[in-house]
C-alpha cells in the first residue's frame, strides 16, 4: 500500500482527536447550547452574527466536524480507487464513514433535545455513554484502517484461543469502562465538589443525584482493567519466542518478535501512565487540562490495545 495513504490515514487519527477534545471542551466551557436547539444551522444562520463566546466554541466545533465529514468521505473515495473489490481496507473505510454519520446524528440528538449544559437527565446520560462510545469506535475504525494499509506489519502470530477471547473481553471491557467515565467527566462538569472527601462523601450518599452515585465505579472499574491489561500485554512482552503463522527466516522471526515486544511495551506504558494520571485528576478535583489530557490517553491505550490485539 502506498505511503501516501498510510500518512493520510495517521493525519485523520490526529485530527479526530482535535475534534474529540475540542466537543469535550464545549462541555466542559458549558457551550452546548451556543447555537441554541438550531442543527447544522447556528441560531438559524449559517454564520452567526454577533454571536458570544460560547456560540463560537459550539460554531467552531461544527465547522470542525462539518470538514472531517469530508475528509472521511476523501478517504474512502481514496481507499475505492487505489483498491480492488473485496479489500478489507474498502469496508474499514466505509465502517469509518458509517460511524462518522452517527456520531453526527448523536451531537445533532444533544443539541435538538437540550441535553446540554445543566441538563442532568437519564436522557443525557445514555446519550453521552453513546458518544463515547461511538467515538472510541470512529477511531477504532480509523486504526483499522491503518491495519488494513500496513497489512504485511499485522497477523503474525498464532496465538490461542484463551488469548484471543482476552484480547476480546478487554475491548468490550475497555468501551464500558470508556463509557462510564464519560458519566464520571458529566457527574464532576454538572456538580463541583470542593474537596475530595466532599465528592467521596457525596458518591456513596443514597441521596446524591444518580450520576455523583455512579462516578465512584469508574476509577474502579479502570483500575481493575488496566491490571487485566497489564497482563495482557506483558505476556507478550516477556515471551521468548513467537509462534508464527509461517515458515520464516531467523531474522524476520526476530524482527517480528522485537515489533510485538515494542507493541507490547507501549501499551504498558500507556496503561501505567492512564491509571497514574486518572489518579491524580481525582486528587487534583479534575482541573480542566487534566481532563482533557485524561481523555486523549485513553485514546491512546484504545488504540495501542487494538493495535496488539490485531497482531494476534
Amino acid at each position: 500500500m502506498t505511503t501516501k495513504i498510510t500518512q493520510y490515514i495517521r493525519f485523520l487519527l490526529f485530527y479526530t482527536w482535535l475534534v474529540i477534545l475540542w466537543g469535550a471542551w464545549v462541555r466542559i466551557s458549558r457551550s452546548g447550547d451556543g447555537c441554541g436547539k438550531s442543527w447544522p444551522l447556528c441560531h438559524g444562520e449559517v454564520i452567526p452574527t454577533g454571536a458570544s463566546l460560547p456560540t463560537w466554541v459550539e460554531f467552531s466545533h461544527r465547522l470542525m466536524s462539518g470538514l472531517y465529514g469530508f475528509l472521511i468521505l476523501g478517504l474512502v473515495v481514496v481507499c475505492f480507487r487505489i483498491t480492488s473489490k473485496g479489500h478489507p481496507l474498502r469496508k474499514s473505510s466505509l465502517l469509518a464513514l458509517l460511524l462518522t454519520i452517527s456520531e453526527a446524528l448523536i451531537g445533532a440528538g444533544l443539541v435538538l433535545k437540550g441535553l446540554v449544559v445543566d441538563n442532568a437527565s437519564v436522557t443525557r446520560a445514555v446519550a453521552m455513554g453513546l458518544h463515547m462510545l461511538n467515538s472510541l469506535l470512529l477511531v477504532g475504525s480509523l486504526a483499522l484502517c491503518y491495519v488494513h494499509a500496513n497489512i504485511e506489519k499485522f497477523f503474525i502470530l498464532k496465538t490461542k484461543s484463551f488469548q484471543k477471547n482476552l484480547g476480546r473481553f478487554l475491548i468490550i471491557g475497555f468501551l464500558t469502562v470508556a463509557s462510564t467515565g464519560a458519566l464520571a467527566a458529566l457527574a464532576s462538569s454538572l456538580f463541583q465538589t470542593v474537596s475530595l472527601e466532599a465528592g467521596l462523601a457525596a458518591d456513596l450518599s443514597s441521596d446524591s443525584h444518580f450520576l455523583l452515585r455512579l462516578r465512584i465505579w469508574h476509577p474502579i472499574s479502570a483500575t481493575l482493567l488496566g491490571l487485566a491489561t497489564l497482563l495482557f500485554a506483558s505476556k507478550f512482552y516477556y515471551s521468548k519466542s513467537l509462534n508464527l503463522k509461517a515458515t520464516v527466516t531467523n531474522e524476520l522471526s526476530q524482527n517480528l518478535h522485537e515489533l510485538v515486544r515494542k507493541r507490547s511495551k507501549i501499551l504498558v506504558q500507556l496503561i501505567l501512565v492512564g491509571v497514574a494520571f486518572g489518579f491524580t485528576t481525582l486528587f487534583m478535583l479534575s482541573p480542566t487540562w487534566m481532563k482533557l489530557a485524561h481523555l486523549q490517553i485513553a485514546h491512546f491505550i484504545w488504540v495501542s490495545l487494538l493495535i496488539l490485539f490485531w497482531s494476534l
